[in-house]
C-alpha cells in the first residue's frame, strides 16, 4: 500500500530518500477547502481506502500544491482521483505529470 508523507497526528513519518516516486511527483503541501489557523496547522485526513480529502475551493478551476521538490503547481479541478491519488502517496511506483 503506497504511503503518504506525514502521519495522522502531522509529524514527517519518512524521509525524502524514501519518496521513490520522486520529489516532483509527490505533494508536500494542498490548499485544503477548509480554512486552517496558519498558527495551528492541522493535517488533512488522508487514507488511501477512503474519498481523497477536499482540495481547493479557493480559486477558480482548481487548486494549488507544494511539491516536494520545493516547486508549486496549479492542479486543475478536473484531475483524475486516480491520478490525484498517486502525486499524494511518495512509492507507489507512478510518475504523474502535474501540467497534464
Amino acid at each position: 500500500m503506497p504511503r503518504s508523507l506525514f502521519s495522522e497526528d502531522f509529524t514527517l513519518k519518512s524521509t525524502f530518500a524514501n519518496i521513490t516516486d520522486g520529489t516532483s511527483n509527490s505533494i508536500m503541501v494542498a490548499e485544503a477547502a477548509e480554512a486552517v489557523d496558519w498558527a495551528k496547522p492541522a493535517d488533512m485526513p488522508f487514507d488511501a481506502k477512503k474519498p481523497l480529502p477536499k482540495l481547493g475551493g479557493h480559486s477558480a478551476g482548481g487548486f494549488s500544491v507544494l511539491l516536494c521538490d520545493g516547486s508549486v503547481r496549479f492542479i486543475r479541478d478536473t484531475i483524475d482521483p486516480k491520478k490525484l491519488l498517486a502525486l499524494i502517496t511518495i512509492d507507489g511506483g507512478e510518475v504523474i505529470n502535474v501540467d497534464d
